[in-house]
């Protein structure tokens, strides 16, 4: 027997790999046509994997919008904010912060 599924319904999962983050950093991934959270948190590494769901092709749920600031102690950083679409597998994304040298 199979599984029924909405067309609205995730279709897996894939990671979301943020490489060259500030440690300490947080970070938000958010849906980009909507803002709605899909998933934040702070990294503990330079590295940071984080796993979301993954949508059918073309749906607009997979259009990403990645924001990292960190601003809670110095060094502080300005804020960074790229966009990324979800995929099979690990999608990757390279961050590239600025240190914020007028209120570090």
């Amino acid at each position: 027997m199979g599984v029924f599924r909405f067309s609205t319904d995730a279709i897996g999962t894939c990671v979301v790999r943020l490489q060259n983050i500030v440690a300490g950093s947080r970070y938000r991934i958010e849906v980009a046509t909507t803002g709605a959270t899909i998933a934040d948190g702070v990294a503990a590494s330079t590295t940071e994997d984080v796993t979301i769901d993954r949508y059918a092709s073309g749906d607009a749920k997979n259009d990403l919008k990645i924001k990292i600031r960190r601003s809670s102690s110095a060094p502080k950083y300005q804020p960074f904010e790229t966009q990324a679409q979800a995929a099979a597998g690990t999608v990757l994304v390279w961050v590239s912060q600025v240190l914020d040298t007028i209120v570090s």
